[in-house]
Formats: C-alpha cells, sequence, structure tokens
C-alpha cells in the first residue's frame, strides 16, 4: 500500500502540475471556478491530523459557497465537485493512520478509468462546465469501491428497525452502540459502526408532520411565460417571504420555464396563496397547471433489491411484468409478502396541534432549532463528543419525546450514498389514489421515496433508473417527470412565528 500511496500521491503532483494549462482555455467564469477546485486539491496531503482537519474545512467551504449560489444549479461540474468532496470528507472523516482509502479515492476521480473519464481528460479535452459528462462522473464517484457484506446489510436492517421501534432513543449514538456490542453476533461490529455509516453518509431523519405546527403543505405546478422570472412570482431566497423559503422547488427537465415541488404554507394564508397565483395566471405571468393541499405524508427506505457482495440489482422485464397488473388491479388482495427490508413510515396523528401544548411557541423554537438530519457523529442524545454541533436540554428532550409521543414526529435511517449509487436522477410521480399496500410493492424497487397524498392522487418524489421511469409511463401511464433542484430551502427561523398571536408571519409576497 505504500507504494501505491506514492504513486496516487505523483499523480496529483502531475494533475497540479498539468492542469492549470488547460483552466487558461476555459472562459473567465468558468477559470474562477476551476482555479478554486485546484486550490483545494493543493491541500491533498493528509499525513498529519492537523492537515486532515483542514481538508475537511475547505471542502465544506468550498461545497457550501457554491450549494447557496445561483450558479450551482446550471453547472453540472458542481454536481460533480459536491458529490466528490462529501465522499471524501466522508472518508477522510474515519481514515486509517495512512489514509489509504482517501487517497485511492480521491485519485481514481481525477484520474478516471476505462469506464468513465475523470477531471483530467474532461478539464484537458476543454468539456464545458455545463456539459452532462460531469453527471456521468457524478455517478462514478458515488458508486462503492466494495459492495457490502451480509453483515454490513443487516446492521442497516437492524437500524431501520430501531428508528421505527425505540422512539428518541434511535437518536442516542451511545444507545446504539451498545446494542451492537451486547446484541450483535460480531463483537468487533460496534467498533465498525462509524466508518460504515461514514462511508455510507447514513443519516437520521426527523420527519415532521407539518400541519401540527401550523404550517401546510400545497403540491404545485405551473409554467412561466417567456417574460417571467420565477423570483417575478415568489422570490424564494428572500426572507421577507418567510416560510415560504423552506419550499421545495424543482425545474422540470425538458420543459422550458416550468416548475413543481412543494410549498409550505401558515394555515392562515393558504387561500391567500391561491388566489394570488390565479391573479398571476390572470396577468398572464404563468399557466397554473395544479395547487393542490397535501392531506399527510410517508417515507419509504427499502433495501429490497441490494444484494450484499453485489450491489444492486436491477428489475428485470419478468419482474416488472408480474408487479404491473398489482399495481394496476382496482381491488388487490390486502396480504401482501412483506418484505424485512423494507421501511414505510407510519401515519401521523392528524388530531393534535401545537396550540394545545401549554407553551405552544417553545414547541415551534424546538421545531425551528433541530436538523432534519443527523449523521452518528451529530446524533444529539447520549454523546459527549466534541464534535456534536447542536445540544439539546432536558426540557428540549422532553419536547422532542412528547411529538414522537404523539405520533407528528417520526425517526427513520437512510444512507444517502447508496441512493445515489442506485440513481442521482429525481423524478416527481403522480398517480390515482390507491391503497399503500398495494402501492408498497413499487416502493420496495425504490431506495427512497417521499409520498404525499391529496384527496384524489398520491405524489411521489424519488429516484429512479431510466428503465424504471419509461416502464412507468408506457405501461401504468402514469406522469413521470424528471425533476432537478431549484434552489436551496433557507433554514427554518423562530423569527419567522409571532409570539403575541401563536401563529406564523405571514409573507410579504401575500400581504402586498
Amino acid at each position: 500500500m505504500a507504494y501505491q500511496r506514492k504513486t496516487w500521491k505523483r499523480f496529483m503532483e502531475t494533475i497540479l502540475s498539468q492542469l492549470p494549462n488547460y483552466v487558461t482555455k476555459y472562459p473567465p467564469s468558468d477559470q474562477i471556478v476551476l482555479n478554486e477546485f485546484l486550490s483545494v486539491l493543493q491541500s491533498y496531503e493528509v499525513d498529519t491530523q492537523a492537515a486532515r482537519k483542514q481538508l475537511l474545512e475547505i471542502f465544506q467551504r468550498f461545497n457550501n459557497k457554491y450549494r447557496n449560489s445561483e450558479k450551482f444549479w446550471s453547472l453540472p461540474f458542481l454536481w460533480f465537485v459536491e458529490s466528490y468532496f462529501q465522499n471524501a470528507s466522508n472518508l477522510l472523516s474515519v481514515a486509517s493512520f495512512h489514509a489509504d482509502d482517501f487517497y485511492e479515492y480521491f485519485v481514481k476521480q481525477l484520474r478516471g478509468d476505462s469506464d468513465t473519464h475523470g477531471v483530467f481528460q474532461l478539464v484537458s479535452k476543454g468539456t464545458p462546465l455545463t456539459d452532462f459528462a460531469w453527471e456521468q462522473l457524478q455517478y462514478a464517484c458515488n458508486r462503492l469501491s466494495v459492495p457490502l457484506t451480509s453483515e454490513e446489510l443487516h446492521v442497516l436492517e437492524i437500524v431501520h428497525t430501531l428508528c421505527m421501534e425505540i422512539g428518541i432513543k434511535a437518536l442516542n449514538q451511545s444507545y446504539i452502540k451498545n446494542y451492537f456490542l451486547n446484541r450483535a453476533k460480531s463483537p468487533t461490529l460496534s467498533r465498525k459502526l462509524i466508518g460504515l455509516f461514514s462511508r455510507l453518509d447514513s443519516n437520521w431523519l426527523l420527519y415532521f408532520y407539518t400541519p401540527a405546527f401550523g404550517l401546510e403543505l400545497l403540491f404545485f405546478h405551473f409554467q412561466l411565460s417567456e417574460s417571467t422570472f420565477l423570483e417575478d412570482i415568489i422570490d424564494f431566497h428572500d426572507p421577507t417571504n418567510t416560510i415560504l423559503c423552506y419550499s421545495n422547488i424543482y425545474w422540470i427537465r425538458g420543459f422550458h420555464n416550468t416548475y413543481c415541488g412543494i410549498l409550505f404554507v401558515p394555515t392562515k394564508f393558504v387561500e391567500s396563496l391561491r388566489k394570488y397565483l390565479q391573479q398571476c395566471e390572470r396577468l398572464g405571468q404563468l399557466i397554473l397547471y395544479e395547487l393542490t393541499k397535501i392531506d399527510t405524508s410517508h417515507l419509504s427506505v427499502s433495501l429490497f433489491l441490494y444484494q450484499a457482495t453485489k450491489g444492486w440489482r436491477n428489475p428485470t422485464q419478468t419482474d416488472w411484468r408480474r408487479l404491473v397488473p398489482i399495481l394496476k388491479t382496482q381491488y388487490p388482495r390486502k396480504k401482501r409478502i412483506k418484505h424485512f427490508s423494507f421501511y414505510l413510515s407510519p401515519p401521523f396523528n392528524k388530531f393534535w396541534h401545537h396550540n394545545q401544548s401549554h407553551n405552544p411557541s417553545q414547541i415551534i423554537a424546538l421545531y425551528c432549532k433541530i436538523p432534519r438530519r443527523f449523521s452518528f457523529q451529530e446524533l444529539p442524545l447520549g454523546s459527549h463528543n466534541s464534535q456534536i454541533t447542536m445540544r439539546l436540554s432536558k426540557p428540549e428532550i422532553k419536547l422532542l419525546r412528547e411529538l414522537y409521543l404523539q405520533k407528528t414526529l417520526h425517526i427513520c435511517f437512510l444512507s444517502l450514498r447508496l441512493i445515489s449509487e442506485f440513481s442521482l436522477d429525481n423524478y416527481w410521480i403522480t398517480l390515482p389514489k390507491m391503497p399503500l399496500d398495494q402501492l408498497s410493492r413499487l416502493l420496495a424497487w425504490l431506495p427512497s421515496s417521499y409520498l404525499y397524498l391529496t384527496e384524489t392522487n398520491i405524489h411521489i418524489w424519488t429516484f429512479l433508473t431510466s428503465k424504471l421511469a419509461q416502464w412507468l409511463r408506457t405501461d401504468l401511464e402514469w406522469s413521470v417527470m424528471p425533476i432537478v433542484e431549484n434552489h436551496n430551502p433557507k433554514n427554518l427561523v423562530f423569527d419567522w412565528y409571532d409570539l403575541k398571536t401563536q401563529q406564523w408571519k405571514a409573507p410579504l409576497v401575500l400581504t402586498t
């Protein structure tokens, strides 16, 4: 490995000496991005703890800078770099003394292989930063070099089950470690957890029932006129639009100026938003195809198609032909095969509201404060780790437990690296309402999906392969739209909540 490490370092030296000559052939604005990228690469040597810490900070600064910029959404190069630096960070954070895995991964994406051109080949050929060859490289950099073992796969299945069964203790790092230490067959397994979860970019999710906190979810789908920009309708970057800035907005690929997604709106202003968008339509600024209130939602996670030591299995045409009649049957059998590796969040309690609490503002303060995702090392309970950036007080832990017991909060678990390896392509699916037991036959094929149920339809945000997308369109005749995230939603801000009225403040766009 020492010989390989020297080879990897020599290749890095070659890249850093030659690439600047090719960068000068790019347009000035692209040169700025590429030179900043090369500047990060300059810090590749991580033979000391101080150097590792510094590089982790550099990775984070670069990704944070561009992830929050308008440039990010138009440059597939930045999509690749975000994945590349994030995966490198995950490997480096748990690297051995010699950091062999990190060096191997870091160099491989620059050098490429027989299947995919790396950074060096693409830049030396002058590949535009807008070219989707960078998206193909993003796919390549998200593949695991070694598939999961059966033991590792079993660990993920156990954590999924724990999240469904043990309440907020699922956010307790010590509890999870001790569980594997005391009950797992392998005594060394608990020591491997941090490395496994980091390599897979595993996250513990807090999944809230939004209406319990005075907010409604609305599915929207509209097309802007040629002379209208999205900011002309709603500026999702303007904090005076309060909770609307927390919305999930997607551009529909292949359709000019067409968007869809989920709007977060204070309950009191749902009709105001509807009237506002209808007014925009009358003024010729947009065509409003749909604006529908979401009744409830679910999150599904599945490892059903993942095979230990092999990776993701692609469903065959025969598998699909067996599934289609089940999805088309109007009155399917209620009983279905239960997959141990498939997880669907349970129904929320629709009858509890934060105003029923003796101190509603404390509930909202916690709702705004607490992140929606935690890595294993960031779990907020049962850890004295100095890396923890957010700690909860005893009253906050009590409130969190109350929200869980009231069934307005579910705790879920997913591994982002596995999802990215399955597919990086986001889709929005719309289908007629059907029993979830019936739909689960399809969901078991998808590594992660958000389901939004309206009065008549089901909307699904998910990741699909191109073959699955085509099958859903042709054989089931469902609406299947490829989408790209349009902006990075802002974090919730407690100042958006009015303490006097105990309600969310009005977005500015709905008051002028």
